[in-house]
């Protein structure tokens, strides 16, 4: 039988379903505090966690903006991702004032390229998805928002890059390797991610600025990621309205605890299915040592593309949407 089959996948899904549809109406709320507040021109800023490996994180992303497009369609969207991955070096789209169609041909460009071994296929689904909300809705926005990195460390090389780092720091640490993922290296990324999504919010006069990222980045996580340098303590240093919705990804999450429930959104029925496999293949391979390493540490759920694809279409057809289910040619573009 198929294992994305039955009653149990079917009410997972709906559950799921229920979250993003609660996730909105909380977003609508605090919108709607802030124009109670004669604020109608302070843009409401939307910080959503994912874990990149879990394909179904992917598909709320996508329904969210879909729903709440119903609601309020001047939204603009960053995604975790190097803000130079159309063009070398961006400063200057950076600095303009319409980075709409310059984000939006970053994200088709992604659409060409694997996403990396972590749920391709569903990244690709939100890239579309976002592209579809472009197309029809002019007042919608999106793109890839975060530094420029280099063989795992931060790109100082990149124009844009290395002045936000010695605006946020100093400029001694232009001259050390600052890996993406150390604690310096978040907290300079999170404020180059909250820095260009509020120009991009202001520039394009958005009333909901949404930033998808990994989880941590949010309020810190379970290791060396401190709250302090997170993204909600920088959008709460700049006194803005912000919102944190996370995402249930498997197991406790005591760096929500840091933000009170004025500030935060818990999505809690989210399937946790991880997706791991070889995207020019579509399969996994173990000949390869990460590969193997992966499958030590965790043995994923679904571990093809066409495991993938089955996934997202029955997890759609049972929240019954089925207009938004995908194919794929055997060669993905």
């Amino acid at each position: 039988m198929n294992k994305f089959s039955g009653k149990n996948f079917e009410q997972d899904a709906r559950a799921m379903l229920d979250d993003v549809h609660g996730a909105v109406a909380r977003i609508v709320e605090e919108r709607s505090a802030l124009d109670d507040a004669g604020e109608t021109d302070q843009p409401l800023y939307v910080l959503v966690g994912e874990i990149h490996n879990m394909s179904a994180h992917l598909i709320f992303h996508s329904l969210l903006l879909k729903y709440l497009q119903a609601y309020e369609d001047n939204i603009v969207v960053g995604i975790e991702g190097p803000h130079n991955f159309l063009k070398l070096d961006s400063q200057a789209e950076l600095a303009r004032h319409d980075m709409r169609s310059f984000g939006l041909a970053s994200i088709e460009k992604a659409l060409t390229t694997s996403a990396g071994v972590d749920a391709d296929l569903a990244n690709k689904f939100f890239y579309r998805s976002l592209l579809n909300s472009a197309q029809h809705n002019p007042n919608f926005s999106a793109m890839f928002n975060d530094m420029a990195t280099k063989n795992t460390c931060l790109d100082f090389a990149d124009t844009a890059t290395k002045d936000a780092t010695i605006h946020f720091s100093n400029a001694d640490v232009l001259d050390n390797d600052v890996m993406a993922t150390s604690p310096m290296g978040i907290f300079l990324r999170n404020a180059f991610m909250a820095s260009v999504l509020q120009n991009f919010a202001q520039s394009q006069n958005a009333r909901i600025a949404v930033q998808f990222c990994g989880a941590g980045h949010l309020a810190g996580n379970y290791e060396s990621w401190q709250n302090e340098h997170s993204l909600s303590a920088c959008f709460h240093h700049l006194n803005l309205p912000f919102l944190s919705v996370f995402l249930q990804d498997g197991q406790d999450q005591p760096y929500a605890d840091q933000l009170t429930d004025e500030f935060k959104y818990f999505a809690r029925n989210v399937p946790t299915y991880v997706t791991y496999y070889n995207p020019e293949t579509g399969l996994v391979d173990l000949g390869n040592k990460h590969e193997r390493r992966m499958y030590r540490r965790h043995m994923p759920e679904i571990k093809s593309r066409d495991e993938e694809l089955a996934f997202i279409n029955a997890t759609l057809e049972a929240m019954g949407l089925p207009e938004d289910t995908i194919s794929i040619q055997p060669k993905m573009a």
